[in-house]
């Protein structure tokens, strides 16, 4: 599954991940949560980031206008709300996202 890797104060970088439950926590050192961004492209970042006292990533600003700090190690990843799954990212997402958090 093609998704984007947001590591703390480094680059936003486009990786293979399998998709399953332990790839998924192993990418933000943690217990998943996942925030409803843009359409079909959700972050997820470790529910517990801040009261681990990781490092702020970056503020990313959601569809609806907000802006939401993120601590620790995030991804970005597409989903199919139809069928309550996690999908690749497409080309123009990724350029797009790839573009934003640059």
């Amino acid at each position: 599954m093609r998704v984007i890797l947001v590591n703390p104060h480094e680059p936003p970088v486009v990786q293979e991940i399998t998709g399953d439950l332990a790839s998924l926590k192993a990418c933000v050192a943690g217990y998943v949560e996942r925030i409803a961004c843009d359409g079909h492209v959700n972050i997820l970042a470790n529910e517990e980031g801040r009261l681990r006292g990781m490092a702020l990533n970056r503020a990313v600003m959601l569809s609806n206008g907000g802006v939401i700090e993120i601590v620790g190690p995030f991804l970005l990843i597409g989903s199919n709300p139809q069928q309550g799954v996690f999908e690749d990212l497409s080309d123009a997402d990724i350029a797009l996202w790839l573009s934003r958090l640059a």
